[in-house]
C-alpha cells in the first residue's frame, strides 16, 4: 500500500505541475520519506495549513 501512495505522489505531481513554469520535477527518495518538487504553486483554495491537517472536500 506504501508503494501505491508514493506511486500517486510522483503521478499527481506529473499531472498538475505547471506547464507554463520553466523547470523539471524532482523525485528523491530517502529511507524514512519521499520528497517531490514541482514546477508551480499551490491553487488558490489550497494552502498548506490545510494539506497537514488533511483537509479534504470528500
Amino acid at each position: 500500500m506504501a508503494q501505491i501512495k508514493k506511486l500517486c505522489v510522483v503521478f499527481t505531481a506529473i499531472a498538475h505541475r505547471s506547464y507554463l513554469e520553466p523547470g523539471n520535477i524532482h523525485v528523491a527518495i530517502f529511507d524514512g520519506r519521499l520528497e517531490v518538487t514541482s514546477p508551480g504553486m499551490l491553487l488558490n483554495m489550497v494552502s498548506l495549513k490545510k494539506i497537514v491537517e488533511g483537509y479534504s472536500k470528500l
